[in-house]
Parts: structure tokens; C-alpha cells; sequence
């Protein structure tokens, strides 16, 4: 099963500083692969021009998903795929 989780759920655990490498592990052990849908990345970016030291958080937040081989889906400038945008 695929999970997206929505930017106020990515927000949440960035706020709470869940490690990445045990949230990636707890649910592949149920079968479970977490990613990020392109449209929340979207949603972080924009944090940029609001907050630009929240979007610097949040990014920093989501490489130490991107280095434990995390991937990000979606749509690509209107190519509908489910090929990774990001490792």
C-alpha cells in the first residue's frame, strides 16, 4: 500500500522531528511504502515566499527521507506518470 500524506501531516512530523529511517521501517514492516505526491511538495514550496526559514526546515526535513531512498510521485509539467520526479 502507497501512503501520501498531505503537507499539514508533513508539517506535523517535521514539527515533531519523527526519524525518518524508523518512520520508513515501522511501515514497510506492515507493508507500506511511504512517498511524496508532488502536489504536497508543491504546497512546501510555496512556504518559500511566506516563511522562507519554514521552507528551508521543511526541505531539510524531507532530504532525510530522499536519503533513505524515499521517493516522490506525480505529475511532471502535464505528464500524468507514476514514475519517480525524485530518487
Amino acid at each position: 500500500m502507497t501512503i501520501y500524506l498531505d503537507t499539514m501531516l508533513w508539517n506535523e512530523l517535521c514539527d515533531q522531528n519523527v526519524n525518518a529511517a524508523t518512520l520508513i521501517s515501522a511501515l514497510s514492516a506492515q507493508g507500506k511504502v511511504l512517498v511524496l505526491g508532488a502536489e504536497a511538495m508543491y504546497e512546501m514550496a510555496k512556504t518559500f515566499k511566506s516563511n522562507p526559514t519554514r521552507g528551508k526546515q521543511l526541505f531539510a526535513y524531507l532530504k532525510t527521507f530522499t536519503d533513505q531512498g524515499f521517493s516522490v510521485y506525480g505529475t511532471i509539467r502535464g505528464f500524468c506518470s507514476q514514475k519517480p520526479i525524485l530518487p
